[in-house]
């Protein structure tokens, strides 16, 4: 008698779709988060690139200013309009400026503007997944720029 039944229960096939829907479901909703979280990390790159080109032009355009906290502020303004994804408090910003060409390959840096045409701009964002676990998507996304100062020229 237990055989029969137990040999009913493999045999039947009432159910099985509702069982390989439900063992799938979970990869399912994991891969569109997936696919959600890497458009949003496209968006937000992208956002970042065109946030700080904009923000170093309006910075390196300004004379006798605070080139870090010019950045800083210009780089706020322009991720507010561009990306509510992006929070540009998150943003490491780090300048270091060059006399010449040779200081840049020897880098040989300054933390002071004055008289040094060349300004390298870093910016670090940690990138912060919003539907996944942060181990499954762990970015910091990095821009380095390097631009001539029009107000440091000699």
């Amino acid at each position: 008698m237990k055989k029969t039944s137990l040999y009913q229960f493999f045999r039947a096939r009432e159910g099985v779709v509702m069982t390989e829907f439900l063992l799938c479901l979970p990869m399912l909703i994991l891969l569109l988060f997936l696919l959600f979280e890497s458009a949003r990390l496209f968006i937000t790159s992208i956002s970042l690139d065109l946030a700080i080109l904009k923000s170093i032009q309006r910075a390196k355009n300004t004379p006798n200013v605070n080139y870090q906290a010019t950045l800083a502020t210009e780089l706020a303004k322009q991720t507010n309009q561009l990306s509510p994804f992006f929070d540009a408090r998150g943003a490491n910003l780090s300048l270091k400026f060059y006399s010449n060409l040779d200081d840049f390959i020897s880098n040989h840096h300054y933390s002071d503007a004055n008289s040094k045409p060349l300004g390298q701009y870093r910016v670090e964002y940690r990138y912060q997944p919003f539907l996944l676990p942060g181990f499954l998507m762990n970015f910091t996304l990095i821009r380095e720029v390097l631009f001539v100062q029009e107000h440091e020229r000699f």
